[in-house]
């Protein structure tokens, strides 16, 4: 690879990252697939933490056992979706994701 491909490659990446690529709206498939992952990460997320109550009723002092990895696989598929939604701009009402990043952040 010679350096302007490497040049043209970091400009696509870049303008890809940029939302300069997308073909305007997004496709009513793209946002339900993104918002239909956002709730089966969620729901995750509340089974992990329902669990974890219950679970700790009977061990106290447990730190990783199952409920915690099903809750942290729920954060990080949310993770995954809110690095994703923000580098690329897809399904994104500004406000309401500002909104969204700034809790996930405090959280």
């Amino acid at each position: 690879m010679n350096l302007q491909d490497a040049g043209a490659a970091v400009r696509d990446w870049r303008g890809w990252v940029g939302g300069r690529l997308s073909s305007g709206e997004d496709s009513q498939l793209t946002i339900r697939i993104i918002f239909g992952l956002w709730i089966v990460g969620l729901l995750i997320k509340h089974a992990g933490s329902g669990w974890d109550v219950a679970w700790h009723f009977r061990y106290v002092f447990n730190a990783l056992e199952p409920p915690h990895w099903v809750n942290a696989s729920g954060s990080a598929l949310v993770l995954a979706l809110l690095v994703f939604q923000t580098m690329t701009g897809k399904a994104v009402e500004r406000t309401g994701f500002l909104i969204v990043q700034i809790a996930f952040m405090v959280f």
